[in-house]
């Protein structure tokens, strides 16, 4: 689905979709590039009052209530940015950040910064601030690709803002803390859980819930994390 969108130019040509944000974003960076040849302009419109340069930029802010999809829609957005510089010559493409690592990253970003609420089973505690940085390569024109630039990601850099870090110590009732907690305790084995005085799962207490199932849960995000290791 995704190379629907590779070649359009105008939000108006394509469906309001996630993908069509990120393309319009990519779409109006390419252009920036096309008129500067591949370099950094030194008009007005790209240099600032002191006289120093300055990289355009798109940026893209998701809104919305708890559970709206933000998170998962980044997501899609990170990647879109990956596969889409896969249209670029062999030579072009970089490897060493493809979509299998983002989505490993994210994974471990809700692990340390997500929780159940009542409102959402993976509410993010945190704002992220994602920055990609892309590269302008060379590319054959075509009357479906009239740009001659293509722009790949080689680099992503994650800031976090705004941490509830007091859910560590003081659950909020009826919650539970992040789920890097209850992944730890489902890998814990008997022994350390006894060291660590948390062997008794019956009772609820400040940490442990019984409405917790994420032995199951990181079962099947470890190999999305494995991504990391070994990609």
């Amino acid at each position: 689905m995704k190379q629907l969108f590779f070649n359009c130019h105008d939000r108006l040509d394509m469906p309001p979709h996630v993908y069509s944000v990120a393309q319009t974003a990519l779409a109006r960076l390419e252009a920036s590039e096309a008129v500067s040849g591949g370099t950094l302009l030194t008009t007005s419109l790209y240099a600032q009052p002191s006289g120093a340069l300055r990289i355009p930029t798109q940026a893209i802010c998701l809104l919305g209530r708890s559970g709206a999809g933000k998170s998962i829609s980044t997501e899609h957005i990170l990647e879109y940015c990956i596969c889409r510089a896969a249209t670029a010559t062999a030579a072009d493409c970089v490897d060493t950040l493809t979509a299998p690592k983002v989505r490993a990253v994210c994974c471990l970003l809700d692990a340390f910064t997500c929780s159940r609420t009542l409102l959402n089973t993976n509410a993010s505690r945190s704002m992220r601030l994602f920055t990609i940085e892309l590269t302008p390569s060379s590319a054959p024109s075509s009357p479906s690709a009239p740009s001659s630039i293509l722009l790949r990601p080689t680099r992503l850099q994650v800031d976090l803002f705004l941490l509830d870090k007091f859910r560590v110590t003081r659950r909020p009732e009826g919650e539970p803390t992040f789920h890097i907690f209850y992944y730890f305790l489902a890998g814990l084995q008997e022994d350390l859980r006894r060291d660590f005085m948390l062997e008794d799962l019956s009772s609820p207490n400040l940490f442990m819930t019984p409405l917790q199932r994420f032995s199951r849960q990181w079962s099947l995000r470890l190999p999305t994390v494995q991504a990391i290791r070994y990609g």
